[in-house]
């Protein structure tokens, strides 16, 4: 009876194009996963800007009336994400208190800005920067009763955030 011979086959053809199908994969695959990860990531800050947002410490005399958030591309930053959170609060007092009682209030190390809404409308240099419907106050969904009485926009804005995941929303 004959021996079995050792048959030596030779695999490298076969590891060579798993290895070729693998980094066309990664390569291909990379241009859908980043933006959908890019999603997730900026969607996840967000919500961790608006929660440290509702805790802040408000002045006395001002009520809340509307909280809106939105993130993307809102400024002219190089790279990352811009994110927003603002609140319009109907207030009866003077400005300059509420002003400073924010001001010893940064959200994640980001300073809040005060913006006070006269005439109806939004200062110029906020609505530049917002989306449509928020740009206007009628994308706010303010109460009718609001109409008229003394406002501001009290509001977050991080510029260019990356974090360690290095997100960009450009």
């Amino acid at each position: 009876m004959p021996m079995p011979t050792y048959r030596n086959t030779n695999y490298s053809v076969f590891y060579a194009t798993l290895a070729m199908v693998v980094i066309c994969c990664l390569t291909f695959g990379g241009r859908l996963i980043r933006p959908a990860m890019n999603k997730i990531v900026s969607r996840v800050e967000l919500r961790d800007y608006e929660k440290v947002f509702r805790t802040l410490e408000h002045p006395a005399g001002t009520t809340p009336l509307s909280l809106r958030t939105t993130s993307g591309v809102l400024m002219d930053a190089e790279q990352g994400c811009d994110f927003f959170v603002g609140e319009i609060r109907q207030f009866n007092g003077n400005q300059d208190v509420i002003s400073s009682s924010y001001a010893e209030q940064p959200v994640s190390g980001n300073p809040l800005e005060v913006a006070f809404i006269e005439k109806g409308l939004l200062p110029a240099k906020v609505s530049l920067f917002l989306p449509e419907p928020l740009n206007t106050l009628a994308g706010w969904d303010l109460p009718p009763a609001s109409t008229g009485q003394p406002m501001y926009l009290v509001y977050l804005l991080v510029v260019g955030f990356e974090g360690d995941l290095e997100l960009n929303c450009r």
